[in-house]
């Protein structure tokens, strides 16, 4: 996992309601936890729930970066071809 991601381990806590990510920890090579992500705000979007608002700490430079959605937009006209390996891809 740590080749792919750089953490070598995430501690996922998803709600059991609706599988949707509540909070998630990250560790680093040496199995330290330096990094959290808590989902600060759920809002249903056509008829399924999207996270609109993270925060992701790190625990080590106190740095944060916070991500907002919105306008987000669901059943666009978007061909399901358009998401094959292929297309995904590139």
């Amino acid at each position: 996992m740590i080749r792919d991601t750089g953490y070598s381990r995430i501690v996922w806590c998803v709600n059991a309601r609706d599988f949707m990510i509540v909070s998630a920890d990250y560790y680093d090579k040496d199995q330290e936890h330096f990094k959290t992500l808590k989902a600060r705000k759920v809002e249903i979007i056509g008829n399924a729930p999207f996270t609109t608002d993270m925060l992701m700490q790190n625990l080590i430079t106190k740095h944060r970066s916070e991500m907002v959605f919105s306008q987000l937009r669901t059943n666009t006209g978007i061909a399901d071809s358009a998401f094959n390996e292929r297309a995904l891809r590139q």
